[in-house]
């Protein structure tokens, strides 16, 4: 299935959240509402951000589809 946003929304990837082994135990995953990914697909008026760019975006205002994230060009934080 091909997905491609419209107006200022854009499709991203999120990093995969990095492991660490050490000696400290979480017992529960915070939720992080920022989080670092790779932009897939721009729409017709985003004007800051291209595809295949890293950024770093809000998770609350995005909606997940097929595995990617679809969020507006407001949701963008910031450049990597």
């Amino acid at each position: 299935m091909k997905i491609t946003p419209l107006r200022d929304m854009l499709l991203v990837r999120l990093d995969p959240p990095v492991v660490r082994r050490g000696a400290l135990v979480l017992v529960r995953e915070v939720p992080r509402s920022t989080v670092p990914a790779v932009v897939e697909a721009v729409g017709g008026e985003v004007r800051d951000v291209i595809a295949g760019e890293r950024v770093v975006v809000n998770t609350l205002l995005g909606t997940q589809v097929g595995g990617l994230l679809l969020i507006p060009e407001s949701g963008v934080v910031a450049k990597c």
